[in-house]
Parts: structure tokens; sequence; C-alpha cells
């Protein structure tokens, strides 16, 4: 895609538009392939680096030991006794 704007319309408004994508979608894969080459234009993980908000290890693992200790009858009652 990024060939096809100096190879065959060598407009970047008409080669975005054929492939459907924004003009923003156009530069951020022209940047990154400006930066890193082939391997610029693979996926990325869309993950977070961090999580600043995310709940702390201990608390985490006091509600995992709370869900394993706790058990509730899910067994259904005999309508006919």
């Amino acid at each position: 895609m990024l060939r096809h704007v100096e190879e065959v319309s060598g407009n970047v408004a008409a080669t975005y538009r054929y492939y459907g994508i924004s003009r923003q979608c156009y530069y951020g894969w022209l940047r990154r392939f400006e930066a890193d080459g082939l391997d610029g234009l693979k996926d990325r993980s869309q993950r977070p680096h961090h999580s600043p908000r995310a709940t702390q290890a201990d608390i985490v693992e006091k509600i995992i030991w709370l869900r394993g200790s706790t058990t509730t009858s899910a067994q259904p009652r005999s309508l006919c006794t």
C-alpha cells in the first residue's frame, strides 16, 4: 500500500481512499515503516505497558482464596419429597 503512492497513483489521498483507510491510519503506517522498516508494520499488542490502577497482588490473592473457601450448595431441591 505504501508503494502504491510512489509507483501507481502518486497521490496519498487517492491511495487511502482506494484502500478504504483513514488518512491518520495511512500516515501512522508510513511513520512506523520509516522508523522500523517492514518490522514496524507487523501487528502490535494493544495491551497497556502498565496499569497504575490495577488491584494489588496481595488483595488478588485474598480474593482468590475467599472464592475457593466458600462453597454454596447449588444442587436443586427435590419438589416431590
